[in-house]
């Protein structure tokens, strides 16, 4: 039985949809016989690469193919012996099981000099190209530079980083990207109604999301569903090979933890688990919700409809204002480390468990710490950005030496020394959204932690940032971090300034109170400011 993607496989340029570039430029190229003698077809998997490969071979051997005109006829001996794939001159190699220099000296270079038997040009379509070994690309180098009148290479891939830029050179290249959404619908539609069947929108929109762009895949999983041999398939009926959507469950495991009742989530998890749903489909909907959270508290505009509805979206609009943003990045983060260790426990549910612990405590006592120490909007006094941290400690123990070293008004005058003439804090200050935005270009994740930064001061050092937690601190001192913020913050102010970071000081906790002897010795307990001021000590996370 011929699957669904071979049954309905584009026969000409104008039923290849979704790489509008491509198929335009080669239709072109064909009309005004321009055609080139090798190209390089890169792109991720299933979206068209061999299709076009194969249609183009075919308008160029086409018998009755006009001359100002690019599509094949599909009528002609040569265009049903290419549709079959038993046309002598058009030749497919696998590169992933021909590496070697001897297969490219066998099947290539030996036959140069073979004319086509039946058509105008012989063509060569080596799909996986980047497979060859690097001993085959040098063998194709000379070929590709300076082939016959009569010969055409494609070469196609998924990872054309891999090609020495020689060959690169050599070819056309054309990039392929993923089909859209609406295209994709559309297609699926068209293939079922083609079969007969009527397949519900819902069906259509799962398909959709697990192919990730890629029709072929696709295309696949609609063969499945149409496996059922049924004349309308609903979403239940579907749900044998795709598992419905967790989007429901996921908003409310995530509003549990933004409670901070981790419980709830734990009977989320156990009641996902004993009605047979995929805890892993559980896990990678999790993190694209974070993710369109974290999205939507940077730039709000950002979120569309979804599949859940008018519902969730309104739902994933209150996440948005609800948890903190320097909490996105550590908990999607923290789910993808329990991605990882899911196939590594015995207890399905147990990452998730561990999961749902761990983000409740953060967010229930790192999240209102955030708010409390962070200040107001409106306040443009300097005093929170002033380096809280050091002062209590070297004003307590030097008070008695004091006096015998230098006044004063000497110290006082030595920060203002220290400052560069070439520029100020206040012109940091009013420039920092540009440079926050520079960064934006290169590393986005550094932007979240830039923007709960405050600039504490500028002196022959560099300039001063000051953070809420431990961890924003280390993720700004790595290396490549530091160099795209140093790159950034030259390029928009002109001036060479390191960078140094530290985490803001707290204040002290205030002291328990005291049990009264009548009352009776009371239990040991953690309070909530007692987690609050743990929590922030080791950068934002409770330690149990």
């Amino acid at each position: 039985m011929t699957t669904l993607y071979r049954k309905y496989r584009p026969q000409k340029f104008a039923d290849l949809t979704g790489q509008e570039v491509a198929v335009t430029t080669i239709t072109n190229q064909l009309a005004t016989n321009r055609v080139a003698h090798a190209y390089l077809f890169s792109g991720p998997r299933g979206v068209g690469k061999t299709t076009l490969a194969r249609l183009l071979a075919k308008a160029v051997n086409c018998e009755r193919r006009k001359a100002v005109e690019a599509e094949p006829c599909n009528a002609c001996d040569s265009c049903t012996a290419i549709t079959a794939g038993k046309h002598f001159d058009v030749v497919e190699m696998d590169a992933a099981s021909h590496t070697q220099v001897d297969n490219v000296r066998e099947n290539i270079i030996a036959n140069l000099n073979v004319p086509p038997a039946r058509g105008k040009f012989r063509v060569f379509i080596i799909d996986e190209a980047h497979m060859l070994s690097g001993s085959s690309f040098n063998a194709l180098l000379k070929t590709l530079e300076e082939p016959p009148a009569h010969m055409i290479f494609i070469l196609a891939t998924t990872e054309p980083g891999k090609f020495p830029a020689t060959v690169v050179s050599r070819c056309q290249r054309f990039q392929f990207k993923r089909i859209p959404a609406a295209i994709m619908r559309e297609r699926l539609a068209a293939l079922a109604k083609a079969e007969g069947v009527q397949v519900e929108r819902e069906v259509l929109d799962r398909i959709i999301k697990k192919s990730d762009g890629c029709l072929r895949d696709a295309e696949s999983l609609l063969g499945q569903v149409l496996s059922l041999n049924q004349k309308k398939i609903s979403a239940a009926d579907a749900s044998l090979f795709l598992p419905p959507a967790n989007l429901g469950a996921v908003l409310d495991y995530l509003e549990a933890l933004a409670r901070g009742e981790a419980g709830a989530a734990l009977r989320i998890v156990a009641d996902l688990f004993n009605q047979g749903a995929s805890l892993e489909q559980f896990g990678e909907e999790l993190l694209e919700t974070l993710r369109l959270i974290m999205l939507v508290q940077i730039r709000p505009d950002s979120l569309e409809a979804s599949d859940g509805g008018a519902d969730a979206v309104s739902r994933l609009r209150a996440l948005a204002r609800t948890l903190p943003l320097p909490s996105l990045p550590a908990l999607i983060e923290l789910a993808l480390n329990t991605k990882a260790r899911e196939r590594q426990t015995i207890a399905p549910t147990l990452p998730w468990e561990l999961f749902a612990a761990e983000a409740a405590l953060r967010l229930t006592a790192v999240g209102p710490a955030l708010n409390a120490n962070r200040p107001p909007p409106t306040d443009t006094a300097p005093v929170p950005l002033a380096p809280a941290a050091p002062l209590p400690k070297t004003e307590a123990k030097p008070a008695k030496d004091t006096p015998k070293k230098t006044p004063a008004p000497h110290h006082s005058t030595q920060p203002t020394t220290a400052i560069p003439p070439a520029i100020s804090l206040e012109k940091i200050q009013n420039q920092w959204g540009a440079v926050i935005e520079r960064v934006a270009n290169s590393t986005p994740s550094l932007t979240v932690i830039m923007k709960t930064c405050q600039l504490a001061q500028v002196d022959e050092q560099g300039l001063h940032l000051t953070v809420p937690f431990r961890l924003h601190q280390e993720k700004i001192a790595e290396l490549k971090n530091r160099q795209v913020l140093e790159a950034s913050l030259r390029a928009v102010t002109g001036v060479a300034l390191a960078v140094i970071c530290r985490v803001a000081a707290r204040g002290p906790r205030p002291a328990a109170p005291v049990p009264q002897p009548a009352a009776g010795p009371a239990p040991e307990s953690s309070s909530p400011a007692d987690l609050t001021g743990f929590a922030l000590e080791f950068g934002g996370e409770v330690v149990s």
